[in-house]
């Protein structure tokens, strides 16, 4: 609708500009949008095909997907799935889509800002959290590693004594 109104705004102002009070000359370079008028609007056969059988292949990919997610072919991912829906709700408790829309927007383009500005002391902070991250996997590696290493004690059955009836 905005567009709508602004092109017709221009129209208007060319037509006045022109017609009415001779200012510009009656020739297509006094018109801005006389550059619109040339684009090609039309849509190949080729492009409709190629986008529609790519949609449809995300589709059919997300489709299968919530298949096995909502079918508990693993039950893990399944579980995942359900936690994170568990959370979204409380997130929706607290605000809306569009508080969250707008939150994204201004995340969007005041953290480089913020990174810009504090470049040195983020990419510390991330060295020393890819650090722990790494030693955490380590030892839970190790001690995956060490527990299967081990084996378990066979336990000797000590014979018990026979019942004579």
């Amino acid at each position: 609708l905005v567009i709508l109104l602004a092109v017709s705004l221009c129209k208007l102002y060319i037509h006045v500009m022109v017609n009415l009070l001779a200012k510009l000359p009656a020739d297509p370079s006094s018109d801005p949008l006389h550059k619109v008028y040339s684009f090609d609007l039309t849509i190949s056969a080729e492009s409709v095909e190629t986008i529609i059988s790519s949609s449809i292949s995300n589709v059919n990919h997300i489709l299968l997907l919530l298949r096995s997610l909502f079918l508990l072919d693993s039950v893990v991912d399944s579980m995942k799935f359900g936690v994170v829906l568990y959370f979204v709700t409380y997130i929706g408790l607290l605000c809306n889509l569009l508080t969250i829309i707008t939150m994204a927007w201004i995340t969007l383009f005041t953290f480089p800002r913020l990174y810009r500005d504090n470049e040195l002391a983020i990419d510390s902070l991330v060295e020393k959290m890819v650090r722990q991250v790494e030693e955490m996997k380590s030892k839970a590696t190790s001690l995956v590693t060490r527990s299967k290493a081990t084996p378990m004690k066979n336990v000797e059955k000590t014979p018990t004594p026979e019942k004579e009836e």
